[in-house]
């Protein structure tokens, strides 16, 4: 956590940096002055992206103090700097011809500006002081002739595509897994508890391709024509039957649940709605709850209403969950064969085309760096999509630091190093939304949120808008299996966070 965070200073502060140069200098007259503001981006920021890099390789923790000194100080600048922008705005809105207004207006340009402004120009001397601070950590940067030895791009690279999707290694598990579903002989059982709908459970250790594998049945052309509803929903650590209810009853709507705070209420309206869908599919993701009596209350509009040959499906880390919720049925994803974890990792790599791999050396050290990876497919697929496109010289220094790739953490974690700042600093934002968090809207909950916090940036002459670069930054992210695409939703995809406990 503390390496992330180490790493995460650099893009983060750099646009901060930007930002107070191009919006702070016209208030500070000759308080501070132009030389000094480009002093600070010219010559003080590019000494810290260095000394960045040689932390971000060697993870040398003396630094980590100074940087996040460093951080709240640009921090702070921005706030005092936005809450300037913030009272200069309001005096314009506010105008009017009314005397009280006018003298309340120029008693506010005079105490408040003039607070704001010292306060700002205390900030800003504050922090070129800190920053020029990076000078005594200069011989670290020496010591690393090969400051960069990814030779990590600064620019994304809008023009890399995100292979298709495909479940490889699973086909018979899957097609286990589709016969039970729509098999006739397992209909809703009766217990003490009266009657009750199928449970099925698919169960491996994170990264072990679960999520994949539930997507992969619920699109399988023999599902699809078995049930009349399919819902999908993702359940996470904090079991909430209110939330989860909810999620259930817009994934059957297609639209957004009104609210409401009853659950008795809301059960109510999922039978109705449960009625009318007839033969369903439920399929919870990524399921930890051990409450019985939770979970059986939550799923009594199905047990109650369900009709014949409906069931759930459900995925889970941990095999108490399965004791512990009496599910009927269980899948175990077992280690995946050699061959068919290196087909996972070629297929991020290179894709559906394989001319590139008619490239012996190419071809050698994909074999060793998979034999790094402890057979992960979320790893295969991150380190395989992160390799994408990259040269012979780039591999071969990524198998130098394979002790990195050993667990799948390591590999998510080297998978995010290599992203160029302005990628990483707009995933890192991400960490605002709870794991699973389905993205319904991709310009409201990613462009407009990067744009506003001044993470995109376009050239002044050119032609490409905000907009459209903040849609490629995230195009990116996606080819690189920082995000995946889920099920459709009102004619769109969900975008789940694949970050685990990353950030």
């Amino acid at each position: 956590m503390e390496k992330i965070a180490l790493s995460l200073v650099g893009p983060i502060v750099s646009p901060i940096f930007s930002k107070l140069q191009n919006a702070a200098l016209p208030y500070f007259g000759g308080d501070i002055t132009k030389e000094e503001l480009q002093h600070l981006q010219n010559t003080i920021l590019p000494k810290i992206r260095a000394v960045l890099l040689v932390a971000e390789a060697k993870n040398v923790e003396v630094l980590q103090p100074w940087l996040e000194t460093l951080k709240e100080a640009a921090y702070e600048a921005e706030d005092v700097l936005d809450m300037y922008e913030y009272e200069r705005l309001k005096d314009q809105v506010s105008s009017a011809p009314n005397c009280i207004k006018t003298l309340i207006k120029i008693a506010r340009a005079v105490v408040a500006p003039f607070t704001l402004k010292t306060e700002l120009k205390n900030t800003m001397e504050k922090l070129i002081k800190i920053a020029d601070g990076i000078n005594q950590f200069t011989p670290i940067v020496s010591n690393f002739p090969n400051q960069d030895p990814m030779n990590r791009q600064q620019q994304h690279d809008a023009s890399v595509s995100s292979p298709s999707s495909r479940v490889i290694g699973r086909d018979l598990q899957r097609d286990s897994i589709v016969n039970k579903l729509i098999s006739a002989a397992d209909e809703p059982s009766t217990s003490s508890g009266g009657r009750r709908i199928p449970v099925l459970a698919i169960y491996g250790i994170g990264g072990a391709g679960k999520t994949t594998l539930a997507q992969s049945i619920n699109k399988d052309p023999r599902v699809v024509e078995h049930f009349n509803t399919k819902m999908w929903v993702h359940v996470s650590r904090i079991f909430d039957a209110h939330a989860i209810t909810k999620k259930i009853i817009e994934s059957i709507n297609e639209d957004e649940c009104p609210r409401v705070d009853n659950f008795d209420v809301l059960q109510s309206k999922l039978k109705k709605l449960l009625l009318e869908s007839k033969k369903f599919l439920l399929v919870l993701d990524d399921v930890w709850c051990l409450d019985k009596e939770r979970w059986d209350q939550m799923l009594i509009p199905f047990n109650e209403v369900g009709e014949m040959g409906s069931r759930i499906l459900i995925t889970c880390r941990a095999e108490e969950v399965i004791s512990k919720l009496g599910v009927d049925h269980s899948f175990s994803l077992a280690e995946l064969e050699d061959g068919d974890f290196r087909s996972i990792f070629m297929h991020y790599s290179f894709g559906d085309v394989k001319k590139d791999i008619t490239d012996p050396q190419l071809s050698e050290l994909a074999s060793k760096i998979v034999k790094k990876l402890s057979k992960s497919p979320l790893a295969a697929r991150m380190v395989g999509s992160s390799l994408r496109g990259k040269e012979v010289e780039y591999w071969k220094q990524t198998l130098q630091r394979g002790d990195m790739l050993k667990d799948t953490l390591g590999a998510i974690y080297w998978s995010f190093e290599m992203l160029p700042p302005c990628l990483q600093r707009c995933f890192a934002l991400c960490c605002l939304y709870p794991k699973g968090y389905h993205f319904k809207n991709i310009e409201e909950d990613f462009v407009r949120l990067w744009i506003a916090q001044g993470f995109i940036e376009v050239p002044s002459n050119s032609t490409v808008t905000l907009e459209d670069e903040a849609m490629s930054y995230f195009n990116e992210l996606l080819s690189k299996s920082f995000f995946q695409k889920n099920i459709d939703y009102v004619g769109e995809h969900i975008i789940e966070c694949t970050i685990y406990c990353m950030i």
